[in-house]
């Protein structure tokens, strides 16, 4: 069960927080406006954690920016390749366990072109941060994945807000990827 949480956080990769330590990720115009529309905006509410205590206070999250669509293991497997030392037969133990990309074929397959189109599953927590950090992304905190999966399909926002719905843009980023307890 934590291989396939560890997996679906791989899937929907937050953009990165744009804090004065972060420095941008150089790539061309045209693949951030490519990303960027990939991505769905996901404006500031409120929310009540799942596993709160009775009288829990609600918390706070910024708005952020998660992608629209699941890694592929055929994402995952260009990754691989240009970063070998996420090669299921090269990385350290600390990083992934035994079950880390065991349905691959091999360290260099991750199988039929079927295959490939289908969610990366089996990821550790470490390998799906270096594939985000590749992509000039990050990983999602606790707050913002619980927060994004508590919206209803209907609203596209969390059930349980209580705020005014707005569309974040991309303009957003100064205050993406904060969370506060309030």
């Amino acid at each position: 069960m934590r291989s396939l949480r560890l997996a679906t956080l791989i899937l929907l990769a937050a953009a990165p927080r744009a804090t004065a330590s972060t420095r941008p990720v150089a790539r061309p115009d045209h693949a951030i406006r490519r990303t960027v529309s990939r991505m769905a905006m996901i404006p500031a509410g409120h929310y009540r954690p799942l596993y709160a205590t009775p009288g829990a206070e609600r918390v706070a999250v910024a708005a952020f920016a998660l992608d629209r669509d699941p890694v592929t293991a055929g994402e995952f497997l260009a990754f691989v390749e240009r970063h070998p030392e996420w090669r299921r037969d090269r990385v350290r133990r600390v990083y992934a366990d035994a079950r880390y990309l065991a349905d691959w074929p091999s360290a260099t397959d991750a199988g039929s072109p079927e295959t490939r189109r289908r969610p990366a599953t089996q990821v550790s927590w470490f390998a799906a941060r270096a594939y985000c950090a590749s992509r000039g992304k990050r990983l999602p905190t606790v707050d913002e994945w619980e927060y994004a999966a508590s919206a209803s399909e209907r609203s596209g926002v969390s059930s349980q807000r209580r705020s005014v719905h707005r569309r974040a843009s991309p303009c957003d980023t100064a205050r993406r990827g904060r969370s506060i307890r309030t």
